[in-house]
């Protein structure tokens, strides 16, 4: 269902940036395959929001299946699930066969890997062949468990899925239990094996150096926000930029941003700027150096110009853009086209 084909198109988010004056940066997420064959184009409307870069992550999941304490409520067949969610489905999802499963009154554990996530989960799919000495089950719920979002959520059945029994179906379409909707903290529900914590992120750590100028810091608040290729990390915020100082500053993100490009910053007016004759908050940047350990690289982003915002105009953002020079954490250096893949 969620599979990628060659007619289909997987849009992450789109960045919009207001050229000339003062910059301005609106991303509009959208995290889900545009495709060919769809009625009546392949299209998606989308509106301004924060992007997840957490929905182009693989997807693992926990499904705890009940099946209802009734007589011959067991099942033998083999049982494939479909989650649905608020960026798209997983497509189906077959539960690993083993002996003594899916038996009365019990409860089984299974988690299962996505090709990608499908964001807030809302609907779920279930349903067997019904092969093996009787196939007829009995199902009380489902609850399902994002382990990279850490949410769980039921899917209440209570039904049979029997060609012989109730309206002789054995697929049955679930909706979420929105009432018991929930974060996952710490030993809530089940306690998560190490494999299935969230992935470790990658932090890219800032050097925001401040030119030698004549009144070049500002105490004022900065917010930086990392864009590359495949994701973003940020906003963060950051004070205290020192005439020739250098400030660092740590971002992080649950996946790989890719090859980076842009670097957003942000500057806000100084409250100490109030009641002065100018009231504008002034600060010369001369370059941020970006690197992330995990992926052995350095990035510079040259500025060396004034930033500077008026207080009746809110803050002031500008787009800094990486060189074609990429240096290598161990000091080495080679030129790349801007986006390369050997980032």
């Amino acid at each position: 269902l969620e599979k990628p084909s060659k007619d289909s198109w997987r849009v992450s988010h789109v960045q919009v940036d207001r050229l000339g004056g003062k910059l301005k940066t609106v991303l509009f997420p959208c995290h889900r395959f545009l495709r060919e064959a769809e009625a009546p184009k392949a299209s998606a409307v989308l509106t301004p929001g924060e992007v997840d870069p957490t929905l182009e992550l693989p997807g693992l999941y926990k499904l705890l299946i009940t099946t209802s304490n009734l007589k011959f409520a067991g099942t033998d067949a083999a049982v494939t699930v479909v989650l649905f969610g608020s960026h798209g489905s997983t497509g189906p999802l077959r539960i690993p066969a083993s002996k003594k499963q899916m038996e009365r009154g019990d409860t089984d554990e299974f988690t299962l890997e996505a090709d990608l996530r499908v964001g807030a989960l809302t609907r779920l799919e279930v349903g067997h062949d019904g092969t093996g000495m009787g196939a007829g089950w009995h199902l009380a719920q489902i609850e399902a468990l994002d382990l990279v979002a850490r949410t769980s959520v039921i899917f209440p059945c209570n039904r049979w899925l029997d060609k012989n029994e109730d309206d002789k179906l054995t697929t049955r379409m679930l909706d979420a239990d929105e009432n018991s909707r929930k974060t996952v903290r710490g030993s809530s529900v089940n306690p998560l094996s190490p494999e299935e914590k969230s992935p470790v992120p990658h932090q890219y750590n800032l050097k925001i150096f401040t030119s030698d100028k004549e009144n070049s810091g500002t105490e004022a608040a900065v917010r930086m926000t990392l864009g590359g290729k495949l994701a973003s990390a940020g906003p963060a915020t950051v004070t205290g930029h020192q005439h020739g100082k250098c400030k660092e500053l740590a971002l992080k993100s649950p996946c790989a941003l890719g090859p980076l490009s842009t670097l957003s910053v942000e500057l806000l007016p100084d409250p100490a700027a109030a009641g002065a004759e100018e009231e504008v908050t002034r600060w010369h940047l001369l370059k941020v150096e970006v690197s992330c350990v995990k992926e052995d690289m350095t990035v510079e982003f040259p500025c060396n110009r004034w930033i500077e915002v008026d207080k009746g105009d809110g803050a002031n953002i500008t787009t800094l853009h990486a060189p074609r020079m990429t240096i290598a954490a161990r000091g080495s250096a080679k030129l790349l086209p801007l986006g390369s893949e050997e980032f």
